[in-house]
C-alpha cells in the first residue's frame, strides 16, 4: 500500500518549504477551489466520471487508486470531507500541514488531480 501511495502522489518536494507558506486559510481556499472544479455537476461530491474526466486523461490507474483511497464510505463519490481527509493524508505523508505548504505544493495537488491551477 505504501508503494501504491507513493506512486499515486509522486513527490511534493518538501524543499519548497523554504519559500513562503500560504497559511491555512489560503491553502483551505485553494483546496476548496480544487474540489469545486472537480465536482463539475455541483452536487457536493466527485464521482468516478468527474474524476476520470480530469486525472483519468493522464493516468487511469492513478484515478482508480485515488477513488479507492479517498472514497472512505464507498458510496462511489468523494464528498468534501473525504476529499479534505485525503489531502491531509497526503500532506501528513510528506510531513506537511495546511499551515506550512507553499503555492508550489498546492500546484502539485492540482496537477495530481489533472486540473490546471489558477
Amino acid at each position: 500500500l505504501k508503494l501504491q501511495f507513493l506512486y499515486l502522489i509522486g513527490s511534493v518536494n518538501t524543499t519548497a518549504m523554504a519559500a513562503f507558506a500560504l497559511g491555512k486559510e489560503k491553502s483551505d481556499a485553494q483546496f476548496k477551489d480544487l474540489f469545486c472544479r472537480l465536482d463539475t455537476d455541483k452536487d457536493g461530491g466527485i464521482t468516478w466520471n468527474e474524476l476520470e474526466a480530469n486525472i483519468g486523461k493522464i493516468d487511469n490507474e492513478k484515478a482508480k487508486m485515488m477513488m479507492e483511497m479517498a472514497d472512505v464510505n464507498k458510496d462511489d463519490r468523494i464528498e468534501y470531507e473525504e476529499f479534505n481527509s485525503f489531502i491531509d493524508m497526503i500532506l501528513k505523508a510528506e510531513t506537511l500541514t495546511r499551515d506550512n505548504i507553499t503555492q508550489k505544493h498546492v500546484d502539485h495537488f492540482f496537477g495530481l488531480f489533472g486540473v490546471q491551477s489558477r
